[in-house]
């Protein structure tokens, strides 16, 4: 008999969690993001650009670095090797040799060299490239293969983490986005109809479109007695903010994703 899981506490832990990282990792990513203003040309502070106009000054821009960037891009392209996986213990040869077709079949699925050098870049301009494989049945019913380039700003690592030995040191990350209710319940209920009803009835409580009396309370006081009650948070605006748009009907989706270790012992 196994006890029961208290989703209430795995919340709380998940989004204690969160922000951690979003709080550890704030400073790196305005850092990230001044990298691209500054390498797609935005190199004016707004004050300094401001005074250029109101003077009826122009505000030039030599951008230099775009073009040292691209050059660097093109070495690694040309000196880019064919992944391999590579056999650590005996008997792992056969092993390694199908994980390394298994690697380059899955990037003959996608424009390989446009994704690399994409998420390349993104580590010399900001520090983090990522790329995404995932299994998808849009395309196929029976399924295919994907490995795309993945938005780094999206990703919150673990703080722990160590640059050096970052396969060993890092636990787990999140990855953050912002989508419609629907695409949530598409994502996540799958064909579980059940479950899919369940967050459609979520939603509509939410988004105050349940038809019951009852259930006359807006979907953003709804949300924000929800998280308060969760959270012990107070500040409704602070919550709206973090997660949901409420302009756009957007909500704020955060996946963890955690190393785990399995050990099998063969005959």
């Amino acid at each position: 008999m196994t006890d029961q899981i208290n989703h209430v506490d795995v919340l709380n832990k998940t989004l204690t969690m969160y922000k951690e990282a979003q709080n550890f990792w704030r400073p790196v990513n305005l850092l990230r993001l001044e990298s691209y203003d500054m390498i797609s040309g935005g190199q004016w502070l707004k004050a300094d650009y401001d005074y250029l106009i109101a003077n009826r000054r122009t505000a030039d821009v030599y951008n230099f670095l775009l073009p040292i960037a691209l050059a660097l891009s093109g070495t690694e392209k040309t000196n880019r090797q064919s992944l391999r996986a590579y056999p650590i213990g005996e008997g792992d040869e056969q092993l390694s040799e199908i994980l390394t077709k298994t690697i380059r079949w899955s990037f003959d699925r996608c424009d390989k060299e446009f994704h690399f050098s994409r998420a390349w870049l993104d580590a010399v301009i900001g520090r983090f490239g990522w790329m995404k494989s995932y299994w998808s049945n849009e395309e196929d019913p029976e399924g295919l293969w994907h490995t795309a380039w993945h938005d780094p700003m999206r990703i919150l690592i673990d703080p722990e983490t160590q640059a050096v030995d970052f396969n060993k040191t890092c636990g787990w990350l999140f990855d953050t986005t912002w989508l419609k209710g629907e695409q949530i319940v598409n994502l996540y209920a799958g064909d579980d109809a059940d479950i899919a009803e369940a967050m459609n009835e979520q939603l509509r409580i939410l988004e105050g479109r349940n038809g019951s009396p009852r259930m006359g309370v807006s979907w953003r006081d709804k949300f924000n007695f929800i998280m308060n009650a969760i959270t012990g948070t107070t500040t409704d605006d602070a919550i709206d903010t973090e997660w949901m748009d409420i302009r756009n009907g957007y909500y704020r989706v955060i996946e963890q994703h955690e190393r785990r270790h399995e050990y099998h012992q063969y005959l």
